[in-house]
């Protein structure tokens, strides 16, 4: 018997494919439904497919029997997982790794965290729980929230031997956090907590080799003290011991270096880029100075320092390829790294100024960390709302309207081999003082870029975008009076 059904969407991974290509998946008797964690199946930036978690049955007060079905990219049905539990509980990110698939669940009555690792069968490999704070809420509905369909925030594959979790944790008035490893093949686990007393600390996955995993780490000694910052420092660890293999910190740099992303070069050696700042003042809260790009050998040596500055060899370029006027790239959001053909890389952001996103930029990496070009697209520019905008840093404010998806960049569609990409954002079409929510889309075809700009003509209640295979976007709308659930694919251009 089912009373009500509620549809919950998140990332997961597949890696099968169908031959007959299915433009329509629809979904029936859906009564009431819930976007926020709706994504794609992704594998090596690559959409795989996509999956649905939605309720059949009410067992009793407590508990529900829940199903989840999984599509390929064509919208093809795949397999489904069907399971019972706790009516409190709530999907918040999937990933895949090539031989299993791994979902985090938040039990919001029990307080508990809950990792489950399927195989590609379907069948329940290993699970694993973790209870939290109640204050830590709020960081996990933080780090739920999408400004990007194909990027996760909490769960992350590291390769055939499993995955590994951050998760925000509360000790008396201490918020930090832990990251867990789960092995894929056998039931062990392991805990790593921050090995410097903070009031708060947080960490940020960069990305993984064939034997380490490397993390972005930092914090505050006092939670109120602007001073009292606790410098970055890049952290790998083995896959196989899970112990420390070296830690660098921006202590003895020129600058303070806060990658957010991370690619192996030809000769093997891992390239962190990101942004950089002055010494000696707090990075939280400061202005950056531009991009720089690190490369490091796998034991931890700087072999390079590249840095790029916003104002002038960013402005510069800016400056010779846009018509408009040169946006003040000082405050810059990045929001994604693509990998592109010849070992270069595309970072995509926008511009922004106090309560307002701007522009979108793409900057153009060569494989020595200088950026060679960039390039400005002009779009409506749209108001944001970050309740302590007036009380924090200009870059503060935008980081926090960025983690609450009031950006407009949606998401990049890139090529299986690196050879383009697209780039979805938000835009707006307004006509007689009426503004209405429209999409548009940067392409890269290898040498150079075109722009699209595309009406979803829509009489769904809801709609939402996904990324989806080459030359495609994925539609999901839902239609409240006949409790229908469409996912439908629209070619680009």
């Amino acid at each position: 018997m089912i009373k009500k059904l509620n549809l919950t969407i998140c990332l997961l991974l597949f890696v099968l494919s169908f031959a007959q290509a299915q433009k329509k998946y629809t979904l029936d008797n859906v009564v009431d439904v819930y976007l926020r964690s709706s994504g794609a199946i992704i594998e090596n930036n690559q959409v795989k497919g996509y999956f649905f978690m939605y309720i059949t049955d009410k067992i009793d007060k407590k508990t529900n029997q829940y199903n989840i079905q999984i599509l390929d990219q064509n919208l093809n049905h795949v397999k489904q997982i069907v399971f019972e539990d706790s009516k409190d509980i709530n999907l918040l990110e999937a990933a895949y790794n090539g031989n299993s698939l791994a979902f985090i669940f938040r039990n919001s009555r029990d307080k508990s965290i809950d990792t489950r690792i399927y195989g590609t069968d379907g069948n329940l490999r290993n699970s694993y729980t973790r209870e939290y704070d109640s204050k830590i809420g709020v960081f996990l509905n933080l780090q739920s929230i999408d400004h990007d369909e194909s990027t996760n925030k909490v769960l992350f594959s590291i390769g055939e031997k499993g995955f590994v979790g951050i998760y925000p944790t509360m000790e008396g008035k201490k918020y930090t956090y832990q990251i867990d490893f789960y092995s894929s093949k056998e039931k062990k686990q392991w805990t790593y907590a921050p090995e410097y007393e903070a009031e708060y600390a947080m960490a940020t996955f960069l990305g993984y080799t064939d034997s380490l995993v490397l993390f972005l780490t930092g914090g505050k000694e006092k939670l109120k003290d602007n001073s009292s910052v606790i410098s970055p420092s890049i952290e790998a660890f083995t896959i196989a011991t899970h112990k420390k293999v070296f830690s660098i910190k921006s202590d003895n740099d020129k600058y303070t270096f806060a990658p957010s992303d991370m690619s192996l070069n030809k000769a093997n050696n891992i390239l962190l880029t990101g942004i950089y700042y002055d010494k000696k003042i707090n990075y939280a809260t400061a202005e950056s100075k531009g991009v720089a790009v690190y490369t490091v050998d796998t034991k931890g040596k700087v072999l390079n320092r590249e840095y790029n500055t916003w104002k002038e060899d960013i402005a510069k370029l800016l400056s010779n390829n846009s018509k408009e006027q040169t946006p003040g790239l000082s405050n810059f959001q990045i929001e994604k790294f693509v990998p592109i053909a010849d070992g270069k890389t595309m970072i995509v952001g926008e511009s922004y100024e106090r309560g307002l996103v701007k522009d979108l930029a793409i900057l153009e990496i060569n494989n020595q960390g200088k950026i060679d070009n960039a390039f400005t697209f002009p779009k409506v520019h749209n108001k944001v709302i970050f309740g302590l905008a007036n009380i924090v840093s200009l870059q503060v404010s935008a980081y926090g309207a960025f983690m609450m998806g009031q950006f407009d960049y949606e998401f990049a569609n890139i090529e299986g081999d690196n050879s383009g990409f697209s780039v979805i954002y938000k835009d707006y079409l307004r006509k007689d003082g009426i503004e209405k929510l429209s999409y548009s889309a940067v392409r890269y075809s290898g040498n150079k870029f075109s722009t699209d700009k595309f009406n979803l003509n829509s009489k769904a209640d809801i709609m939402r975008v996904y990324p989806a295979k080459s030359g495609s976007i994925m539609i999901l709308e839902y239609f409240k009076k006949e409790k229908r659930l469409d996912a439908r694919l629209e070619k680009l251009g």
